[in-house]
């Protein structure tokens, strides 16, 4: 196959099991048995994290329409794979289980635009 279209199509496999496992399974459960988030809590969280996908959407889809979109999808794999490995790592500090969303959610608007 083209080089081009097996590297997309890598890229958003990866983009796809970050999202749907990290969003369905380690954030909810960080949030609900670490920081005892009750269901309107994680909704009221994914909620955010979508209200900050959609704000930079329209930005990242401008850089990618001017050119290659490798320049919008490798920041925004490289930050999503950051936000959800501090996910990981984050312990009981709030403050940077709520920072490494909000880098989760800004990267996967420059992946979505790609």
């Amino acid at each position: 196959g083209e080089p081009a279209f097996l590297s997309a199509a890598l890229a958003n496999a990866t983009a796809f099991a970050m999202r749907q496992g990290g969003r369905n399974t380690l954030i909810a459960l960080f949030a609900a048995n670490i920081f005892d988030y009750t269901p309107a809590g994680l909704g009221g969280l994914f909620a955010t994290m979508a209200a900050l996908d959609l704000a930079m959407i329209g930005p990242s889809s401008t850089i990618a329409d001017r050119g290659d979109r490798r320049r919008v999808m490798v920041p925004g794999l490289l930050g999503s794979g950051l936000g959800l490995g501090a996910v990981s790592v984050c312990g009981e500090d709030h403050h940077l289980f709520l920072a490494s969303l909000a880098l989760w959610s800004l990267s996967t608007a420059f992946q979505g635009a790609s």
